[in-house]
């Protein structure tokens, strides 16, 4: 508006925003809040750009943004993630081909989402899904930032859409509470999916996790012979090669000392020294104790024999038969050293 201080102080305002894969994000909030109040008079001077955006933004495209933002959120937490599976560690494909709507996934000796993560990485390198798996076909949510979210932007509007995605995934950790809020909203979304044929439902929970009869009594009500359910442990051998070595760079306690799992096992042997889950848990693993070097703890030197290790590598073949018959007694060598 021909104000050069302003124009400076927009400019200032601005700097603090950042571009994040075509997101504008700003760090700060308060930063964030102040400028509104600026949006709101550009808007009264030029009321046209507010109806430009509604024609842009229409509810049912906002509400995909948000729901967009969300799988992306978890696809970042799933690649960070060291694992990648092999195609064959499930039956996916089988799934997908069948006129079975929903599969409850039940991780024995594992959590909700690295059963997410396994069906992630498998979609990724297969091609079971008609014309390959794609993200922007696919949402991936976790139990807790569904009910959040769902609260103020309703699912239920994007799965009844036109642009509905093929592929929804659900992850339900254990610390979940089941109340009334939790089953109006499977009950509701169950009853819409029934309708969408052609969306498939992945649903992950740990086999422990007692909440997961209450998930699947609902779906049993809506799906009936279309819902279907597996309790998987996964094994050492479903991971791929590369995550195979990832696993083994993680660091355990033993006796006593961080050290690199890969410097006590190797990939091929690993199976048979630790299960799978336990080196999926977050805490270190501990392996074996500390030794007991302090006299107060019991430690005594004449309660240990001594022992000497002899490691016999054979140089030449003939310098033993050289010593026998005395042409080098010089040249082999004789003591433990």
């Amino acid at each position: 508006m021909n104000n050069s201080k302003a124009e400076e102080e927009a400019e200032q305002k601005l700097r603090d925003f950042k571009l994040d894969n075509e997101r504008v994000c700003c760090p700060d909030a308060s930063i964030l809040h102040a400028l509104i109040p600026y949006l709101k008079r550009l808007v009264r001077l030029f009321p046209h750009i507010k109806e430009s955006v509604k024609n842009k933004l229409s509810p049912l495209q906002i509400r995909n943004k948000v729901y967009q933002y969300e799988t992306q959120l978890n696809v970042e937490k799933i690649r960070q993630n060291s694992l990648e599976f092999k195609p064959d560690a499930l039956d996916l494909k089988e799934f997908l081909d069948s006129d079975k709507q929903m599969w409850h996934l039940q991780m024995i000796d594992g959590d909700a989402w690295t059963g997410i993560t396994a069906i992630y990485w498998i979609l990724q390198a297969t091609s079971c899904t008609p014309n390959c798996f794609s993200e922007s076909d696919c949402i991936i949510l976790d139990i807790g930032r569904l009910l959040t979210v769902n609260r103020m932007i309703n699912l239920n509007a994007i799965l009844a859409s036109k642009e509905k995605p093929r592929l929804l995934m659900i992850a339900c950790g254990t610390n979940q509470t089941v109340n009334d809020e939790l089953r109006t909203m499977f009950q509701e979304m169950f009853s819409i999916l029934k309708q969408e044929k052609n969306i498939k439902v992945f649903l992950t929970t740990q086999s422990e996790d007692w909440t997961a009869n209450i998930k699947e009594q609902i779906a049993t009500e809506k799906f009936g012979e279309g819902f279907i359910t597996t309790e998987k442990q996964l094994t050492w051998g479903d991971l791929t090669a590369s995550s195979q070595r990832k696993m083994l760079e993680k660091t355990v306690i033993f006796q006593g000392r961080r050290v690199a799992l890969n410097e006590l096992t190797s990939a091929e042997s690993v199976t048979d020294s630790f299960p799978l889950y336990v080196l999926l848990k977050e805490t270190e693993l501990t392996i074996g104790k500390e030794p007991v070097t302090s006299a107060s703890s019991g430690y005594n030197e004449k309660y240990y024999i001594d022992r000497t290790f002899n490691h016999n590598i054979v140089i030449r073949q003939d310098i033993s038969s050289d010593k026998r018959e005395r042409k080098c007694s010089d040249l082999l060598a004789s003591s433990e050293q």
